[in-house]
């Protein structure tokens, strides 16, 4: 509790569900480094970061824009994922 001592209270809103977006994808491959390319990294943060939320937050829904490294979803689809959850 620390700072807050006893008188923490539950939020009144509480997140119920997020979107991951990993962005690039397919053959949108971002950045390309001499080891890695940036829609890998950048989809391994974003399923890490997924699970982490699951492990704190367990009522928490994840939602991700694409879950595999050869899967592109185009930037308005991405925005509609987005705004229909």
């Amino acid at each position: 509790l620390g700072i807050l001592g006893n008188s923490y209270r539950k939020p009144a809103h509480q997140v119920r569900r997020i979107v991951i977006d990993a962005g690039h994808g397919g053959h949108d491959p971002g950045c390309r480094g001499k080891i890695s390319m940036e829609k890998d990294v950048a989809l391994e943060i974003a399923l890490e970061v997924g699970e982490l939320v699951k492990m704190f937050h367990e009522d928490v829904e994840i939602i991700y824009t694409r879950s595999k490294k050869s899967q592109f979803v185009e930037l308005r689809e991405r925005a509609r994922i987005a705004n229909k959850n």
